[in-house]
């Protein structure tokens, strides 16, 4: 049988010689699939833009120029499932180990360590750089830490800068990870806001980078927050300062902490010029501490948690069904007409039993036939025009310089996860399709008559309904209402609170930090189909391990409709040893909380994507402009 075009790979199928084993990553550009040939493990980096996919040959084009041992090898490419038509996918050398972030947070690091773990990827930048490329998304996230010899690989190229290749770049975009984003990336959003003018990366932005990476790796925190905790994490980038880190954790030796200061300067006069004065630099603090017991002291003064253990197979136990879950009309019919016990009851019991039971029913079920051909029969008036409603809204930065750029030859960068700064105090642009009550008191007769004589002629469709009496349901069709069905406007939620507790338990407890965030999927999806919600309890299954919670863990909470977006607020986490542990976790997409809407705004059910990415926050939260 022939594979669809627009179907992706899944576990068990053949793409060239690799066996595809499982998912192990998604994002704005495409997914990665952990595959198998001749005995060895490889990763395919599959590209959603079909047939042609800039994103997928800009990033062939910059892997192809890059040859580091501390730098992902790329080893081939090709198209799945057809040769010339199909998905775009990267060959590239599979790392077997934890993200630099995670390896921190579960090992611990010593001063030594994170000395040499940065000079590592410096030097890795330093030929990068030669390369005429710029990574653009320098963080701890984006450094594997090779399991073999504990090397940290530079992986993520996805948004890369290459020389003289412009074919997939955007306007007054700005790519990466806001909370690495340098002063001078900063002032470049303050002063080329909306003029749709291109930021060009340079190596000073990954310098800097950097230094936010190498002063988190010495204190465990960011040295202006994050965007979760400092609302105006960008305006202090641009003009605050921050403390030391030797001042903030004293294991920190003042030496290595002058050369991360140094990586964080403002004025770029006193910054690092490139990566190898970088190097040089931490070449000499190093060689200056040998035979110092002090650097191979732990910097988190925390006992380092032990290694996550891989997940088991069996079935993880499930909380409670949905209540919103409905069951068939017919099988509630059915099983009214059905004594409990069949088995166990002579034939003739079963009949007679059956037919006392069915009398009612059929009786309610003519009456509501009887109903339907009433109201169906009932000739349509409508009614006055409904009031006009007024669009409230406080659009933010994503709706202008910020914006996802559309199809059709322009960049696709910033599509990727986290390249959309919160600027609350830019000046917000207007809303093209929003209209105050006044001027749309003010709309010409004309106009508002013809919107009268368009509802007049609407034809009526009577609905189809379920219909309960007396424990009995049926299916019957309702006439038309006597105005016409106006959309559901749903307020934006509210701010809310963690629940007591959780904060403390996922941070000491379970090992997980502000922000951390996984990919999730709706127990009983299948691959690639929306899904269809309801507002209310729900579940999510975890497809990747946070802090000490497995892959399989359930995370359960309530969903609440916003104008334009789902959001998910998960409360507790259900183990499958059986602990169940309160969290602050809810759904995250494009740089805000909540995920985005497929279909069936305005109304009871959403369609929505099968695979919810969740993180954890210090309070519950909104889209701005929702």
């Amino acid at each position: 049988m022939q594979t669809p075009l627009n179907r992706l790979p899944v576990p068990g199928d053949s793409v060239g010689p690799y066996l595809v084993l499982e998912q192990v990553g998604q994002g704005g550009q495409g997914h990665v699939y952990k595959a198998q040939c001749a005995g060895r493990w490889f990763a395919l980096k599959f590209f959603q833009v079909r047939p042609a996919a800039p994103w997928g040959e800009h990033e062939l084009d910059v892997l192809r120029r890059l040859e580091h041992p501390n730098v992902v090898r790329i080893l081939g490419y090709g198209r799945w499932p057809d040769p010339e038509q199909g998905f775009l996918y990267l060959v590239m050398e599979w790392v077997e180990g934890l993200t630099l972030e995670d390896h921190a947070q579960v090992h611990g690091l010593s001063a030594r360590q994170a000395t040499t773990h940065t000079l590592k990827v410096a030097r890795a930048l330093g030929a990068v750089h030669a390369a005429g490329v710029r990574h653009r998304d320098v963080k701890p996230d984006n450094i594997l830490m090779r399991g073999l010899d504990e090397a940290p690989i530079l992986v993520d190229f996805g948004v890369a800068h290459l020389e003289g290749l412009s074919s997939v770049e955007g306007r007054g975009q700005m790519v990466g990870t806001r909370e690495f984003f340098s002063p001078e990336a900063c002032d470049f959003i303050w002063e080329h806001y909306g003029d749709g003018v291109l930021y060009r990366a340079d190596v000073s932005d990954e310098v800097w980078a950097l230094g936010v990476s190498l002063y988190w790796m010495l204190t465990g925190a960011l040295p202006f927050g994050s965007r979760f905790t400092n609302p105006n994490m960008i305006k202090d980038i641009r003009d605050g300062m921050t403390v030391a880190p030797h001042e903030r954790n004293s294991r920190v030796p003042a030496a290595l902490s002058g050369v991360c200061m140094r990586l964080l300067e403002k004025d770029l006069e006193a910054r690092f010029a490139d990566m190898e004065a970088v190097g040089a630099a931490l070449e000499a603090v190093l060689a200056g501490a040998e035979g110092d017991s002090h650097w191979d002291v732990p910097l988190v003064k925390t006992a380092p948690r032990p290694l996550p253990e891989p997940p088991s197979p069996p079935a993880v136990p499930m909380p409670p069904p949905s209540p919103m879950a409905k069951r068939s009309v017919w099988r509630r019919v059915l099983s009214h007409l059905l004594p409990t016990g069949v088995g166990v009851l002579p034939v003739r019991t079963l009949a007679l039993e059956t037919l006392r039971r069915a009398v009612p029913v059929l009786v309610l079920m003519l009456l509501a036939a009887v109903g339907t051909w009433l109201l169906a029969a009932r000739p349509y008036a409508p009614e006055s025009a409904p009031p006009s409603r007024s669009v409230v809204g406080n659009p933010t930065p994503d709706a202008g310089v910020f914006q996802a750029v559309a199809a059709g030859g322009k960049s696709a960068e910033s599509s990727v996860a986290g390249a959309v700064p919160s600027l609350s105090s830019l000046p917000a642009s207007e809303s093209a399709n929003t209209m105050s009550p006044t001027q749309q008191a003010q709309l010409k007769p004309d106009a508002t008559s013809s919107l009268r004589s368009q509802r007049k002629t609407r034809r009526c469709v009577p609905d189809l309904k379920e219909v309960c009496l007396a424990g009995v349901c049926t299916v019957m069709l309702t006439g038309c209402p006597g105005a016409p069905v106006q959309q559901v406007v749903r307020p934006t939620p509210k701010l809310e609170e963690c629940p007591p507790g959780s904060i403390e338990t996922m941070r000491t407890t379970l090992g997980i930090s502000i922000g951390d965030g996984v990919v999730t999927q709706f127990p009983g999806s299948r691959l690639e189909e929306p899904v269809t919600v309801h507002e209310g309890p729900t579940q999510v299954e975890m497809r990747q391990p946070l802090g000490k919670l497995p892959v399989g863990t359930i995370l359960s909470g309530r969903l609440i409709f916003g104008e334009k977006r789902l959001y998910g607020r998960l409360t507790q986490a259900h183990r499958a040893d059986g602990e169940t542990f309160p969290v602050c976790i809810e759904f995250y997409q494009e740089g805000n909380p909540g995920m985005k809407l497929i279909s069936g705004a305005g109304t009871d059910t959403f369609k929505v994507g099968y695979r919810p990415t969740v993180r954890s926050f210090i309070e519950f939260g909104v889209r701005q402009d929702d």
